[in-house]
């Protein structure tokens, strides 16, 4: 008997988190046009975005502005790389965005992505503690159900079983501490009577193994894969509190919630922080470059 081959691919184009099912019967629409809150596929339907285009497109498909803004850019210059040298649009951008913290001096690291933005927070805690003398600090905490990216540092601190199962024999240890829920709380606890009672996984760890902690990075008030998960401002709060009196680093994973997503430009402000480390994506170009900040 012959072998049975596997259905050929009707496209050549990787499509992440997509069956092959789907991919086989070719199903699925081919978008061919944005306009505002709407994609239009080749089959001229109409869809409302709900999604802004994996939480990136903050100000819709097609805005004006910034059409023109790339296509001016693109005129001017399109790349520069900024090791030893260095470009207005880049020094332009890094000090807009220092002055949206309260500690303005800050300095800002441009990656593709947000996956990028975090590996270079990681790195960045690392080469701290290193410089300083202290390279046993070495390891991360995070929550359970955190997601922070799909590269092989980001699915460390961010393991997802269903998407990250595959490499878990490579990923570097994470202490992981109990994901807080306030719609779904295990403590029963409503916000009246709350206490804060899903904060003491993170302080015990925290407490525990701060000689070798380099950093915590979270997902401040609202852990978005991991099913919409919010939390309150207080847990970040006493977090930010936590991490300075033990010597840790505070990251906070701003990609998805940052600008304006939970009603504040940034979500660690509901919780009144200065977090050490901020990584920035998706609505940082409103989805219309690859772009990240850290």
């Amino acid at each position: 008997m012959s072998e049975k081959r596997p259905a050929e691919r009707k496209s050549n184009l990787w499509h992440p988190y997509t069956k092959h099912s789907a991919l086989e019967a070719g199903s699925f629409p081919v978008i061919v046009r944005g306009e505002g809150v709407y994609l239009f596929d080749s089959e001229g339907r109409k869809y409302v975005d709900m999604i802004s285009s994996w939480w990136a497109a903050g100000l819709g498909h097609g805005h004006p502005r910034i059409v023109e803004a790339i296509r001016r850019q693109a005129g001017e210059l399109q790349h520069s790389i900024l090791g030893n040298l260095s470009h207005p649009r880049a020094e332009e951008l890094s000090e807009r965005l220092a002055a949206l913290f309260p500690s303005r001096r800050r300095c800002v690291l441009f990656a593709s992505d947000g996956a990028s933005a975090v590996e270079a927070a990681l790195k960045v805690a690392l080469g701290y503690w290193y410089n300083v003398g202290r390279p046993e600090k070495r390891f991360f905490a995070a929550l359970e159900g955190g997601y922070h990216g799909d590269t092989l540092g980001a699915c460390s601190v961010g393991y997802v079983e269903k998407f990250h199962r595959p490499f878990r024999s490579v990923l570097f240890k994470t202490f992981r501490a109990e994901s807080p829920c306030c719609g779904t709380c295990r403590y029963g606890l409503r916000p009246e009577s709350c206490a804060l009672e899903c904060f003491r996984s993170m302080e015990r760890i925290v407490e525990e193994n701060a000689q070798e902690l380099a950093a915590v990075i979270v997902e401040p008030l609202c852990q978005g894969a991991a099913g919409m998960r919010i939390h309150s401002p207080r847990y970040l709060t006493r977090l930010s509190e936590l991490c300075r009196s033990h010597d840790v680093l505070l990251i906070v994973d701003e990609i998805a919630t940052g600008f304006w997503r939970t009603g504040r430009r940034f979500a660690h402000e509901h919780a009144e922080c200065d977090p050490d480390i901020v990584c920035l994506g998706k609505s940082l170009t409103a989805g219309y470059l690859p772009m990240s900040a850290t």
